[in-house]
């Protein structure tokens, strides 16, 4: 099995700091190698994309994740007979999707087979391309290189670009009615903080391993998420999650240490609660973190999914 892994050829792989979806392909990318598997990244702009794959090593597998470069890749896999497979990691607002979201999800349902991050992307596929083969694959987390200390000595964290869609004004305004400290973490696009927060700036990937876990609940208010990594992350390292249903997708929001917020004003009475709730829960936090989002667990499933689709 011969597998290309093509990124959008806008940030480094491995990602030096910010990047999520390209700290996603090279943890792809070192699973497959241990496993055996032979796998390239492609991480280059469409054009020079599709470019290569017309003209370079031919591939079993072609596992786009740059939604604006689908119709190219479709064009060179039919071409040289590989098969498409498309993942979206686009923050989509379902029950509103925008002109730039509409667009997104047609180029999406090119591809002929799909690892759906979420069980509505998936469905939306469904309907626009019957006859595309479609699975769900969650993101996972490098669980083991995430540091989880038996208790946090800090508030709640929010971490993730500074944005409108991320709302984090009334993380803010929530946390400051609770009386929970909260530390931003993450670039600024939207100048939406309040004056007085505290915003300690960007981390690497590297601080983010060791630090995070010094926090008690992450807290992430999202309007519309694809799948958001730094919530398992944020699991991974002991912490009780304060989400938006949008950012809750794929966790089990039964669990003690799940707060799912519908409504803006529950917001300070689910940070108080995960705040000081978490030093019951940190062992339960990491176990599941483990048991459900661990890229040794994610990627076999990857693999045995592919295979599937070949017999």
């Amino acid at each position: 099995m011969r597998i290309a892994l093509v990124g959008h050829g806008l940030l480094p792989i491995p990602p030096t700091g910010w990047g999520a979806v390209e700290s996603i392909l090279w943890e792809y990318f070192q699973r497959l190698k241990a496993m055996g598997i032979d796998v390239e990244i492609i991480n280059e702009k469409k054009r020079k994309a599709f470019r290569t794959l017309l003209t370079g090593p031919k591939f079993d597998w072609v596992h786009n994740h740059n939604e604006r470069g689908m119709s190219r890749m479709r064009i060179a896999c039919a071409v040289r007979g590989m098969r498409l497979i498309g993942t979206s990691h686009h923050a989509y607002l379902w029950d509103d999707l925008d002109p730039n979201s509409l667009d997104l999800l047609r180029k999406s349902a090119y591809a002929p087979y799909h690892c759906a991050l979420t069980p509505a992307y998936a469905e939306a596929i469904r309907q626009r391309r019957s006859s595309a083969k479609v699975a769900v694959v969650p993101n996972g987390c490098e669980v083991g290189q995430f540091e989880c200390a038996p208790s946090g000595s800090l508030g709640a964290v929010c971490v993730g670009r500074i944005e409108s869609r991320k709302r984090q004004d009334l993380i803010a305004q929530g946390a400051q009615q609770a009386g929970v400290p909260c530390d931003f973490i993450g670039p600024v696009k939207d100048a939406i903080l309040p004056e007085g927060a505290s915003h300690i700036g960007e981390w690497t990937r590297d601080q983010l391993r060791r630090q995070l876990t010094q926090y008690r609940a992450l807290v992430l208010m999202s309007r519309s998420e694809g799948q958001p990594l730094v919530v398992v992350e944020a699991l991974a390292a002991g912490l009780s999650v304060v989400v938006s249903p949008a950012a809750a997708v794929n966790l089990d929001a039964s669990l003690p240490f799940v707060h799912v917020v519908s409504r803006d004003e529950d917001l300070p009475q689910a940070l108080t609660r995960a705040v000081e709730e978490n030093g019951l829960h940190r062992q339960a936090i990491r176990q599941y973190a483990e048991a459900q989002f661990d890229w040794d667990r994610i990627v076999p499933l990857y693999v045995d999914q592919l295979k599937q689709w070949t017999t």
